[in-house]
C-alpha cells in the first residue's frame, strides 16, 4: 500500500495504542507494488489484492493518528496483525514467512492455543466490555470467515472487527447463524488494480451508456450464477432489442481490467450476483467506481434481508439509492424490470453513485477523501465519547 507523501491525510483525533506483545508490523508494508492494469478480473492469480483493505487502514491509522505510549490514555487499541492476509494466504497456498506472525495470532483466536495464550498477548482485551469495544482487529475477509466461533467466544466478540461485510453475522456460507458482531465495521474491497482509467475514470474517448446491463461472471463459482445466466440468455433470445443492450461475459477466464472497465462505463446497470459469500463481492465496488448501478442478485438458500446486509459506511452512503436488490426468483424477468425503471430514477441513481464513489476507494489518487478516511471518521464517532474515555483499565 503506497502512502503518497504528496497527498494530505486529514488529522485523526484518536489516540492509538499498538500492542507490543506482538512484534509490530514492519511499516515498510505501507510501500506496496502496483500490479499491471491488465490483471485478470476476479481470477485466482489477482484476487488476493482485494483482501488488502486492512493494510490501507493500518497504514492510515499509523500515519494520521497520534500513537501513545500509555494504554491508560488510549482511545483505541490496535492489534497489529493482518488477519485477513493470513487467512487468504491459507486459501491460496501461499503461506510464507511474511504471514507467520499473523498466522499465529489467527490460531490463538481460533482457540488452537487456548484463551490463556491470547490473554497474555492481548491483556487489555479482557479488562471489561468497554475496553474490548476499543480494540480493533484487522480482518479484511468476508464476515463468515472472521475467526469467531460459537459458545467459546469471549470479550473479542465485542471488539471492532474490520471485515469485508456481506453479513452482520459470522456463520457458514449456506446461511447457518454463527456469532453476531455488534461492533463490526465493514470495509470496502480494495479494487485499485481494476481501475485502468483511474478514479474518477478517464477513458481515452468519451463513452455513452448505451448498454442496459453488463456482467463478467465466472459461472463455476456458485450454482446461483449458472441459473441466473441461463435465465438471462433466455430473455435475450426472446427479444432481439434486449439482446443488443446486454453484454455478458461468461467464462472462468475473466475479462482484463481494461475490457471490463470499458464495458462498465457503457452500461447503466452492472450484474453483481452472490458468489462465495452470502451478500456481495468486489464487483459491487468495481461497478460503483465506474458509475454503474450494481444489481445484486441473491441466490442463497436463505436470502439476506436488507438490515442483515453489512454494507460499509451507512452514515455516509444511502445504499438503497445505490443497489438494486433482486431475489433469484425474479431473475426470469430481470431485464424487463430494469428496462421499466423510469429514466429519471436511473439518472438520479447514476448521479448519486458518482457523488459517493470516492468513499469506497482506498488509493488516494483522486485527491478526495476516501475509504480509509471514512474508517477514521467512523472510529472517531464510536470512540471519542466521555463514556469510552473514562473507563479505567484494570488487568
Amino acid at each position: 500500500y503506497i502512502m503518497r507523501s504528496d497527498v494530505r491525510v486529514p488529522p485523526c483525533r484518536l489516540r492509538v495504542w499498538v500492542y507490543t506483545s506482538l512484534p509490530a508490523l514492519d511499516e515498510r508494508v505501507c510501500g506496496y507494488p502496483t500490479p499491471p492494469a491488465q490483471s485478470h478480473l476476479f481470477s485466482s492469480s489477482s484476487n488476493r489484492r482485494v483482501f488488502t483493505s486492512e493494510l490501507a487502514v493500518y497504514c492510515t491509522l499509523l500515519r494520521a493518528c497520534r500513537r501513545v505510549a500509555s494504554a491508560q490514555s488510549a482511545d483505541l487499541f490496535l492489534v497489529p496483525a493482518l488477519l485477513g492476509g493470513a487467512i487468504v494466504s491459507g486459501w491460496t497456498g501461499s503461506r510464507g514467512a511474511r504471514n507467520d506472525r499473523d498466522g499465529r495470532m489467527l490460531h490463538w483466536l481460533r482457540r488452537l492455543h487456548g484463551r490463556e495464550a491470547m490473554n497474555a498477548t492481548l491483556p487489555y482485551l479482557s479488562a471489561g466490555i468497554e475496553a474490548a469495544r476499543r480494540h480493533v482487529f484487522l480482518c479484511s475477509v468476508d464476515s463468515e470467515f472472521v475467526p469467531l466461533h460459537g459458545s467459546s467466544v469471549g470479550p473479542e466478540q465485542h471488539a471492532i472487527w474490520m471485515h469485508l461485510g456481506d453479513d452482520a453475522w459470522t456463520g457458514k456460507p449456506r446461511g447457518a447463524r454463527g456469532v453476531h458482531m455488534p461492533n463490526g465495521l465493514t470495509l470496502p474491497y480494495r479494487i485499485s488494480h481494476w481501475l485502468p482509467f483511474g478514479f474518477p475514470p478517464r477513458p481515452p474517448r468519451p463513452v455513452a451508456r448505451s448498454l442496459l446491463l453488463f456482467g463478467t461472471i465466472n459461472p463455476t463459482k456458485h450454482g446461483t450464477r449458472r441459473r441466473l445466466l441461463a435465465s438471462l440468455r433466455n430473455q435475450t433470445l426472446a427479444s432481439a432489442g434486449l439482446a443488443r443492450e446486454v453484454l455478458l461475459h461468461e467464462s472462468a477466464t475473466m475479462l482484463t481490467a481494461v475490457s471490463a472497465a470499458g464495458a462498465a462505463l457503457r452500461a447503466r446497470f452492472c450484474l453483481c450476483p452472490t458468489g462465495d459469500s452470502k451478500g456481495f463481492t468486489a464487483r459491487l465496488y468495481f461497478s460503483i467506481a465506474h458509475g454503474c448501478i450494481p444489481v445484486r442478485v441473491d441466490g442463497f438458500r436463505r436470502p439476506l434481508s436488507w438490515p442483515e446486509l453489512a454494507f460499509p459506511f451507512p452514515s455516509l452512503i444511502d445504499w438503497r439509492r445505490v443497489v438494486i436488490d433482486v431475489p433469484l426468483s425474479d431473475a426470469h424477468r430481470l431485464l424487463q424490470q430494469l428496462k421499466d425503471i423510469p429514466r429519471a430514477e436511473v439518472d438520479a441513481r447514476l448521479g448519486y453513485i458518482q457523488s459517493i464513489g470516492h468513499w469506497l476507494i482506498f488509493d488516494r489518487e483522486h485527491g478526495q477523501l476516501g475509504a480509509a478516511d471514512a474508517v477514521v471518521r467512523e472510529l472517531e464517532s464510536r470512540l471519542l465519547t466521555d463514556t469510552h474515555r473514562r473507563v479505567p483499565l484494570w488487568i
